[in-house]
């Protein structure tokens, strides 16, 4: 067994820390601005800092504007609108069904052989995401839940299609799925909701 040192303790205790985080602000985030809208800023920040630091990734433009659509533009549109109709602790559990999806289709689709400790950790996951999403307080939430899951799916895909790419830095990618996924998102948000200029207008800051 590794053992690791107390800084390494702390690091991996602060990772899920901040990630919880995420949640709570964006729940609070989304009480005021249209999800989809909110994410399309989101990507813009994103690719606004980080696209100074990646090279074009030349020959592999084609296939990260597709990871785009699917792993940020839909993926985000579907778990970011279904937050709003939950809590953010209940999103973030069932947001953790992306790392099952995810190994059950690298077994179809990457040939990976997920050991049989792994299927029973994934019936598990599963199973209590069932258990939570049926309790009765919850059954006005169905609707959220199925895009938030879905969404899960939609990540799980788009990391199979990041795994398919050819000398493709990780920076190249979130910089570059970014660059995309932004323009995806305004469209999107066009299309599907309303009021966002009074969002704008009226936002105040969260803390």
């Amino acid at each position: 067994m590794v053992k690791l040192s107390p800084l390494e303790i702390v690091m991996a205790a602060t990772i899920p820390l901040v990630w919880g985080m995420g949640f709570v602000f964006a729940k609070g985030a989304i009480n005021h601005f249209p999800p989809i809208l909110l994410m399309a800023f989101r990507f813009s920040l994103t690719a606004i800092v980080l696209v100074w630091f990646a090279k074009i990734p030349r020959g592999s433009l084609k296939q990260i504007f597709k990871i785009a659509i699917v792993a940020a533009a839909i993926q985000y549109s579907l778990t970011f609108t279904g937050l709003k109709g939950l809590e953010a602790g209940l999103a973030s559990l069932i947001v953790q069904l992306e790392v099952p999806f995810l190994v059950i289709l690298g077994a179809l689709f990457l040939h990976e052989k997920p050991g049989w400790r792994k299927w029973i950790g994934i019936a598990i996951s599963f199973g209590g995401v069932a258990l939570m999403t049926q309790q009765q307080e919850l059954s006005g939430s169905a609707l959220s839940i199925i895009l938030v899951i879905t969404g899960c799916f939609s990540w799980a895909v788009g990391q199979v299609m990041v795994r398919k790419l050819e000398n493709v830095a990780g920076m190249q990618v979130t910089a570059w799925v970014a660059v995309f996924a932004a323009p995806q998102l305004f469209i999107m948000s066009a299309i599907f909701e309303h009021g966002q200029l009074d969002a704008i207008k009226t936002a105040e800051p969260l803390v």
